[in-house]
């Protein structure tokens, strides 16, 4: 017999039999809840042909199904049955026995065979019916097939005619709506469908009528006879309840049956119907830079709850808004060449009060229109084919809900291209300046037509409001004459490049605007891109000074819209010479000798217009807000709108882009940028450099045209990348060459050959980035064309896939520069200062000659930490690679310490090699707010304003506090840079309430600990509840886990209880130990029978576990906790009988 512990093992091996039991009959595929009832089952008979909508089992979930009265065919159906195009049906015979689980062929019809495709599943018979084991199948028009047993009182004809129409809207009343102010009714609309059919002549029989949505069978199947054909509704309560939303197709399929409880052996379906909001113009032809019309309509009256006061009121009628639908990656989608800018549609509803309307369809099925306009990226070429999406809105009320938040079907919209005299298109000066209009034709713009000293109007788009300005300086030779400034403006936004009189200054004066991107591609090379797509390229070249070539390349906004010495675009070149007070000069009146300088003159820009005039207020610009209306667009519920109406992708291939700096500097960094142009240029100036050049009316030749053209022929000839161009690239002039020999003729300067090749090859390069037919046709060429490197690397480096590798010595994105001395720094922004208070102070910008990419020029800077005693506490030096920005201006990183200082002081240096250096500049990093700068003859140091402290690297005013439950505040009496106590010695803190305790902050000597985000993120973390989303299985295994636990410590405590009952002392001699005995190991003493260890479990008296004066009977010592090995070895015989332990 067992001992009580024995008994115990044995039951709680029982309670675990029983969850294994448990567990294994939850597994039983015939038990409730193991199987599933499969869908659909009077569609898959044998004798329904497919309707409008397939049924399809490929998305079936794979597992066991019953199909009640009903089972799976064993004989071949044909195609088209069993609601499906390719029906599926047993090949094999079903178990016999009750328990039997088979493993049976299902075929499926095909054209060729009748059992063309097959799966295997398992088949088990219950007790009273049948479960299947179905596996999805591969094709979406295939299902399976199933009979209806017993057939013998079946109805083989069915109803004719089913259809789905709009049936009106029903009204249920509530009077505790949480929404509605109290007394007030709320009546809610309800539309319903109704399934529409011919009955069959004998008046006794039943009808049958199942409803689909979207192919799936929706609601309780619904019954009615002859007189009660009216109650075959389907309503939005329904589609609600279902989980759907307008914008589905829904039918319904009838069948007649002779008894009220049977099915019916047949099925007829109704075509669908679709309820929602109907696009009506599903494609839409829109010409570029065009608008179209879409049209939509409702299939179903929208309806809003109405709201019925006791007491008269006039309510406000309620709209469905359908608006533009930006999917969340379509921002940045580069194959997408448009995109719509429009209003929303709104669909009103109609109030309870005047719901008789809804009988009359006219009142709601109607046509709502909106205007769409094309958003063009102005590129060279198209994506002919865009996607508009439309969704509604509306409102979350329940009663509602159905028509909010759907998306519409998409509506494809082809854009035709309208105007193509844009393309391949482009203006130019170049040199000596030679000037090209938009329309192709060539003149010369000289001394008395571009005269030194003055700013002209290269190009003007006025509806746009964007222009690009020139003025011209002495180059290359004495009588010659380049574009040495270029002002690029858009709105209120202007860059400026201007290298005129000793001037060198790349940057942006003003930008409030912020719709002009500027790429610089490399040192000398950069593009402006104005809103519209439209573009300037420009480059700098030396040649006894600085001097720049300058492209404009149009968009389509261009067209008959552009002006200046650029032209108008359009037309040919007959209206190209068109001055500025509109007379028209005959361009076969000029040529290289004969020059259209009125024309040219009548473009010169006044001095309150003059962009490059640094007395100009440049913030009496009028903003493009003025003038046009930004282009918006709605993503993930954030509206997003700017004056951008082109694409990056398509046009920018590399470089990075210039950062504006006074878009969000302080008025004194806007200031000193501005100062940072030297004195502006005086008409004076220009008369004494008129006096000083030579006077002519013909320009001087030095070289003969037949030697000048043979020089630069034969450089030409020499340049294989031109050669390629002029073979195979559509627009590609050869206006360079003209250009070329008018230059060497006059310098005798054959070096000048280069600068037009380099122009040459700039334009083709443009040209070819624009020809997708090009691209895809001669990849070879395009690599390259494209590939070719700048100036061919200046004759002083390797070019590598584009990119140039200089020579030791050399440096500069086309080496071009000697590197061999570092850059010179010649100011310094802000003169050394940068305000924390108003900027980041996380650069310092400088500005000199030349900071270089491609090179490896490195600031070496060294903090030093100033204390409010002007001594420095701590220094630490640190490099990092300088960003050159321009030529003419660089920038460092400033890395601050850990440490919140008084004034930091950054102290840099350049070096291209790291043993040749600039000399040392400084910049100071304070806090205008708080801190003043002074400058004694040199010495430089900061104090602090009255009224402030300055504590932990912040400017606190006079009585501010440390946090708003402290009552620490600043006191400069006391002491400026620290927090002065002003409360009691000891303060409760706000008492903070979370779901595990309770705490008091309490502060006594300093202010409390716990800053103002430590509490936020505690009560987020405390106070906020735990999301549960467990699912069944897990909820039912959890339930089955704790079930065994109750039962096993149930049992765990009888056993307990047993053993101390049965183990009470009856004397002391046996219930007690003596002090001070261990249990020996004696090797493998024989065992006990039973297992019985005394010690598992202790079971003396209640009274031993309280504290008292110790009596013989109360002396007892347990073993040591940590020694159980007499337990194991004492009962190892019984251990080995339980688990069955073979020796």
């Amino acid at each position: 017999m067992f001992s009580t512990f024995g008994m115990c093992s044995q039951l709680l091996m029982l309670v675990i039999f029983f969850g294994f039991v448990t567990s294994a009959d939850d597994s039983d595929p015939c038990s409730v809840g193991n199987h599933q009832e499969l869908g659909d089952l009077l569609k898959r008979s044998t004798s329904f042909v497919v309707d409008s909508v397939p049924l399809c089992d490929r998305y079936l979930t794979p597992g066991w199904y019953s199909a009640p009265t009903f089972l799976m065919p064993t004989s071949p159906p044909t195609l088209g049955k069993c609601g499906t195009l390719y029906p599926f049906y047993m090949n094999g015979i079903l178990p016999a026995a009750v328990g039997d689980e088979i493993d049976v062929q299902i075929c499926g019809i095909g054209f060729a065979s009748h059992c063309q495709n097959s799966v295997t599943i398992k088949i088990k018979r219950c007790q009273s019916f049948l479960v299947y084991n179905l596996v999805p199948l591969e094709s979406c028009n295939s299902a399976y097939c199933f009979e209806k047993i017993g057939d013998e009182d079946c109805v083989a004809e069915t109803p004719t005619n089913p259809n789905v129409t709009y049936h009106g809207v029903s009204y249920t009343k509530n009077t505790n709506s949480p929404t509605a102010p109290e007394g007030s009714i709320q009546w809610n609309p309800i539309v319903q469908l109704r399934c529409v059919f011919d009955p069959l002549p004998d008046s006794s029989l039943y009808y049958h009528v199942q409803w689909y949505v979207d192919n799936t069978k929706i609601t309780n199947d619904q019954v009615m006879n002859s007189s009660s054909l009216n109650e075959a509704l389907f309503t939005t309560e329904d589609l609600w309840k279902a989980g759907k939303k307008i914008g589905c197709l829904i039918h319904c399929a009838v069948g007649a049956k002779k008894s009220l409880d049977s099915y019916p052996c047949n099925l007829t379906s109704s075509s669908t119907f679709f309820a929602g909001i109907e696009v009506l113009t599903t494609s839409i032809d829109m010409e570029r830079k065009g608008e179209a019309t879409v049209r939509v309509r409702p299939t179903i009256p929208y309806t809003r709850p109405t709201l019925e006061f006791p007491y008269p009121s006039v309510l406000p009628h309620d709209f469905l808004p359908i608006a533009l639908n930006f999917p969340d990656d379509i921002k940045g989608d580069c194959t997408v060449n448009g995109a719509a800018n429009l209003c929303d549609i709104k669909i009103p509803s109609i109030p309870y009060q005047e719901r008789h309307k809804y009988d009359n369809r006219s009142n709601w099925y109607k046509e709502y229109t909106m205007t769409i306009y094309n958003k063009d990226d102005l590129g060279y070429r198209i994506n002919n084919i865009m996607i508009l999406r439309l969704k509604s809105g509306g409102s979350d009320e329940e009663a509602a809900s159905v028509f909010n938040g759907v998306a519409l079907p998409d509506i494809t919209v082809n854009i035709v291209e309208n105007e193509t005299e844009w393309k391949g298109k482009y203006c130019y000066s170049l040199a000596d300046p030679h000037m090209r209009t938009f329309d192709t034709y060539p003149y010369e713009c000289q001394e008395n037509g571009c005269k030194t000293g003055y700013t002209y109007l290269l190009y003007r788009n006025q509806v746009h409001d964007q222009e690009v300005q020139v003025r011209h300086h002495k180059c290359m030779f004495p009588t010659a004459r380049c574009i040495c400034a270029l002002a690029v403006r858009s709105g209120k936004d202007v860059f400026i490049f201007n290298a005129c009189n000793g001037h060198q200054y790349i940057r942006y004066p003003v930008c409030d605007d912020s719709s002009l991107k500027v790429i610089k591609e490399a040192d000398k090379s950069y593009k402006i891109f104005f809103p519209t797509g439209t573009y300037v390229k420009t480059t700098l070249h030396f040649d006894r000074d600085w001097f720049l070539q300058t492209y404009v390349y149009p968009s389509v906004a261009d067209v008959d819209k552009s002006s200046g010495l650029c032209g108008i675009l359009g037309g040919g070149t007959v209206n190209d010479l068109t001055r500025r007070n509109g007379a028209i000069d005959d361009p076969n009146d000029f040529d290289t000798i004969n020059h259209p300088n009125d024309f040219s003159m009548s473009w010169r820009v006044e001095d309150d217009e003059d962009l490059l005039n640094p007395n100009m207020d440049l913030d009496t610009l009028t903003s493009l807000s003025r003038v046009k209306t930004p282009l918006c667009t709605c993503n993930s519920g954030k509206t997003e709108c700017n004056y951008i109406s082109y694409m990056d992708c398509g046009t920018i291939s590399r470089g990075k882009e210039y950062p504006c700096l006074v878009r969000k500097a302080s008025s004194r960094r806007k200031r000193h940028i501005r100062l940072l142009n030297d004195r502006p240029v005086t008409h004076t100036d220009v008369l004494l450099q008129n006096e000083r050049s030579t006077k002519r009316t013909k320009r001087d030749v030095t070289l003969s045209a037949d030697e000048a053209t043979t020089i630069c022929n034969t450089a030409f000839e020499q340049s294989v990348t031109y050669q390629t161009c002029f073979e195979n690239v559509a627009d590609f002039s050869n206006n360079s060459i003209q250009n070329c020999v008018l230059d060497v003729m006059l310098t005798g300067n054959p070096n000048l050959t280069s600068v037009h090749i380099e122009s040459a090859i700039d334009m083709c390069q443009v040209l070819i980035n624009s020809n997708a037919t090009l691209q895809e046709e001669q990849p070879a060429i395009t690599y390259q064309v494209l590939s070719v490197c700048i100036n061919n690397c200046s004759g002083n480096g390797q070019c590598i896939d584009g990119n140039c590798t200089c020579d030791p010595g050399y440096g500069g994105s086309d080496c071009y520069f000697d590197i061999t001395a570092p850059p010179t720094i010649t100011n310094v922004l802000e003169n050394g200062l940068c305000d924390r208070s108003e900027e980041d102070c996380d650069d310092v910008t400088m500005f000199g000659s030349y900071f270089l990419e491609n090179t490896n020029t490195t600031c070496f800077v060294t903090r030093q930490e100033i204390s409010d005693t002007n001594t420095m506490t701590s220094q630490e030096s640190y490099a990092d690679k300088l960003d050159a920005r321009t030529l003419f201006e660089g920038s460092c990183s400033l890395v601050y310490g850990n440490n919140d200082t008084w004034v930091t002081e950054f102290v840099f240096a350049l070096s291209n090699d790291g043993s040749r250096f600039t000399e040392n500049h400084s910049i100071y990093v304070y806090q205008s707010q708080c801190q003043t700068f002074n400058n004694d003859t040199g010495n430089t140091y900061f104090t602090l304003q009255d009224g402030y402290c300055y504590i932990n690297g912040r400017c606190i005013g006079t009585g501010d506090l440390e946090s708003n439950t402290s009552c620490w505040k600043c006191d400069p009496s006391v002491n400026k840079y620290n927090w002065t106590e002003d409360c009691p010695t000891t303060m409760e803190s706000t008492e903070i309430s979370t779901t595990m305790s309770e705490q008091t902050i309490v502060s006594t000597n300093g202010p409390v600990v716990t800053t103002d985000d430590q509490m936020s993120t505690l009560q987020r973390k405390t106070l906020s509840p735990k999301k549960s989303n467990l699912s069944t299985t897990a909820i039912g295994l959890l339930a089955t886990i704790s079930v065994l636990t109750v039962g096993i410590v149930v049992t765990s405590g009888l056993c307990i209880k047993k053993k101390c009952s049965n183990e009470r002392p009856q004397g002391n001699d046996e219930w007690e130990r003596p002090l001070g005995k261990q249990v020996e190991l004696t090797g493998h003493a024989p065992l006990a029978s039973a297992f019985d260890p005394p010690d598992l479990f202790s079971c003396g008296s209640q009274a031993e576990f309280f504290s008292r004066p110790p009596s013989r009977t109360s002396l007892r010592q347990n073993p040591p906790t940590n020694d159980f090995t007499h337990i194991f070895i004492k009962e190892r015989q019984h251990l080995d009988n339980m688990f069955s332990v073979k020796k």
